[in-house]
């Protein structure tokens, strides 16, 4: 339940910041301007399969931002919230090994069209424009050269026009550590 409402959230904020359209989301499943069915989210018109076109794609997706997921609070755990010094060096050392791993796996399994699964802007590309952009913005700068396939993805998410827009205008800090 909690990785349906982790994807359903997700998906909320993919549909806000692409597509500018408003959708509710409620006990796990979206409704938003167009219908599909009780059981399937519903999606702008346009973006019909953001988690994937396909069974394989949708897994493959998921099993990205999962293998992603825990950079998110191991970083603000080092930016946002270090108890002392001591405790930010040891925090940020295990912090730059499960970057090494948890990118080093994204590398290697991810498309080399830029994007991580697929041909199209799936939310596991927005998952990990975003650890991408905190890790070079608020962790450690130049980290994602190592990673050019996925260095690859980030920039095909940046030349996105209404992420493009949204870089651009937003408040600066906002939703960065």
């Amino acid at each position: 339940m909690r990785s349906i409402e982790r994807k359903s959230s997700m998906l909320e904020c993919v549909r806000m910041l692409v597509f500018a359209a408003p959708c509710d989301v409620t006990l796990g499943k979206l409704s938003g301007p167009r219908s599909m069915s009780a059981s399937v989210p519903s999606t702008p018109a346009g973006m019909d399969r953001m988690d994937g076109k396909t069974r394989l794609e949708r897994a493959q997706a998921d099993a990205f931002v999962d293998e992603l997921e825990e950079l998110i609070p191991k970083m603000a755990g080092v930016v946002v919230f270090p108890k002392d010094k001591k405790d930010k060096e040891e925090k940020s050392k295990e912090l730059d090994k499960l970057i090494a791993e948890r990118l080093g796996k994204c590398e290697k399994l991810s498309g080399s069209d830029g994007h991580l699964v697929g041909n199209s802007l799936l939310w596991c590309d927005l998952v990990l424009f975003n650890i991408a952009h905190n890790i070079e913005e608020a962790y450690k700068a130049g980290t994602m050269q190592d990673y050019p396939k996925l260095t690859k993805v980030c920039d095909t998410v940046k030349a996105n026009p209404r992420i493009a827009k949204w870089m651009t205008e937003r408040p600066a800090g906002q939703f960065d550590f």
